[in-house]
């Protein structure tokens, strides 16, 4: 999914913090079936990437919300051969600059297995995101869609001294932030990252990671949930 990272650089590179928010929800339930939501939200972007798109072709509006559709349907065709995850659907505002997905899955294996074609491109990775064991849910620190924005950064800014609205390029790289929100039928007992959040019912978590920050304290979504 080269592509479609590199269309989350591109709308980095003419916005602000505040333009773009990467999002995944997950529901366990006491069996550990569930269901999953991932989604790319880049609608406040939109009058930026307007007054902008003349300058480059991943800057306009149309271009980015055709790269997004395309990602996104893609995952959706490949998602229909993975065993256990049933009800795929897409997610898409009228603008096209909210882009996702959502299924329902069997069990933790086939949620693994799931991630990996939406995030990756690449349904033979066995890369492992979450654990789960009846009693807890163990988010792994894996997210495979940063290695191609870090590399995509690593070549094409290295050493570019840029400022944008009083904001340098390094501030508005640090600023782009993955969002994890897990949902129990069941109140949680203990989280074990200590940057996440509890809500009142203690049924949610929610952890924020910054994906290119390394100084920042959340900067890990290794999380160990406890029911």
């Amino acid at each position: 999914m080269k592509r479609f990272a590199y269309t989350l650089f591109a709308c980095l590179l003419i916005s602000l913090s505040s333009c773009l928010e990467i999002t995944e929800q997950v529901r366990v339930r006491e069996n550990g079936s569930g269901q999953f939501t991932f989604t790319v939200d880049m609608s406040e972007a939109e009058p930026l990437l307007e007054m902008v798109k003349g300058f480059s072709e991943e800057a306009n509006p149309d271009q980015v919300s055709s790269d997004l559709k395309t990602g996104m349907e893609d995952a959706h065709q490949r998602l229909q051969s993975v065993k256990g995850i049933h009800q795929v659907a897409l997610i898409r505002s009228d603008n096209g600059l909210l882009s996702g997905i959502t299924f329902e899955y069997d069990n933790i294996d086939a949620l693994n297995k799931a991630i990996n074609v939406v995030q990756n491109n690449k349904p033979e990775l066995q890369e492992a995101y979450f654990a789960w064991n009846g009693k807890q849910l163990h988010r792994l620190n894996t997210l495979k869609i940063e290695n191609e924005i870090r590399k995509k950064t690593g070549s094409d800014l290295n050493g570019l001294d840029l400022t944008v609205n009083g904001k340098s390029m390094k501030e508005m790289m640090n600023s782009m932030v993955y969002r994890t929100e897990y949902t129990f039928d069941q109140p949680i007992k203990s989280i074990s990252n200590s940057n996440a959040t509890l809500s009142a019912d203690k049924r949610k978590v929610t952890l924020e990671r910054y994906l290119l920050d390394d100084t920042r304290k959340a900067n890990s979504l290794e999380n160990i949930i406890k029911l």
